[in-house]
């Protein structure tokens, strides 16, 4: 039953990838933040790189362009980023 559980939420949260990357742009490092540290709690496999990788540009081009930031997010990203 767990694992049935488990393996839905994967299957919503890469339904949900596609809107996620449309919005890129305009999201900010938290609400970014949010999203990769729920994606790494979901242990996504290795098929999902693309998603990870384009969510780590984004929140590269954001530390340059100097969004608000806190040590909460900073914390999410880097735990996330070296989950994968």
């Amino acid at each position: 039953m767990s694992g049935d559980i488990a393996e839905m939420g994967r299957s919503i949260m890469r339904t949900m990838q596609e809107p996620i990357l449309k919005k890129l742009e305009v999201s900010s490092i938290g609400n970014l933040s949010d999203i990769l540290f729920a994606y790494s709690l979901a242990c996504l496999p290795s098929t999902d790189r693309m998603f990870y990788n384009q969510i780590e540009k984004e929140l590269h081009s954001k530390f340059v362009m100097k969004d608000y930031f806190n040590t909460l997010n900073s914390t999410r990203i880097q735990w996330a980023l070296s989950k994968r």
